[in-house]
């Protein structure tokens, strides 16, 4: 049995507050308790051999890490109707690390453990544009999404074969300088910056020569 590790949770609670010539009041409505929406993040790795046959594959599901919490409710608010109708902020997902080392799948992870090249001085690998929506195949609304990267033969495994235990989502807005895009990609900006997401699992080789597809799907429920 696969143990679920973390999935965000959405509610809500509606607060009327009463303006009377003695101050204010507040007024907490009390009523069932309604179903959370939740989001969860499925991720899939796969290597193939240079035939395109799956030779390893692990997956599970993510942590939410506080910089993705924190994300996921800014996305949702505006900070300006005029002059110009402005979001709290502008960045999306776009990006995946890899690295080799674990850690506790707890909300404060921070960075991974010990993050890899994808290429030489580069860390943080774009995702295919535009993004997947599984649901686009047979009309049903939109609540879930896939981020995938497929890294090639000659990436990752810089010239020998490199151990993958973990994985980060990243947005591409960059936190030095208020989440404002695009954000740096390489190696000695981004190695150390926070995912959204995170993810640790049974080791997984990288061949040189071998692909590996990653396939981070979030789903909303």
């Amino acid at each position: 049995m696969r143990r679920v590790k973390d999935i965000a949770r959405v509610d809500d609670t509606l607060l009327l507050t009463n303006w009377i010539p003695e101050g204010q009041m507040e007024q907490r409505l009390e009523e069932a308790r309604k179903e959370a929406v939740t989001i969860s993040g499925h991720l899939r790795l796969r290597v193939k051999d240079p035939r395109g046959e799956v030779v390893q594959e692990r997956g599970g599901i993510n942590i939410w890490t506080l910089t993705g919490r924190e994300y996921l409710a800014e996305l949702m608010a505006l900070n300006l109707l005029n002059p110009t109708r402005t979001g709290v902020r502008d960045d999306r997902v776009l990006y995946i690390g890899l690295g080799s080392g674990t850690t506790p799948e707890v909300p404060g992870v921070s960075a991974l453990v010990d993050p890899v090249e994808f290429r030489v001085g580069e860390f943080l690998a774009q995702c295919q544009v535009p993004a997947t929506f599984p649901a686009d195949t047979d009309g049903s609304p939109r609540t879930a999404v896939q981020f995938i990267r497929e890294f090639a033969g000659n990436e990752v495994s810089l010239g020998a074969s490199v151990v993958i235990t973990e994985a980060g989502l990243y947005t591409d807005g960059d936190p030095g300088d208020n989440n404002s895009v695009p954000c740096p990609t390489d190696y000695a900006s981004t190695a150390l910056r926070a995912p959204v997401a995170y993810k640790t699992f049974e080791p997984v080789t990288k061949i040189q020569g071998y692909s590996l597809e990653v396939v981070w799907e979030v789903r909303i429920r």
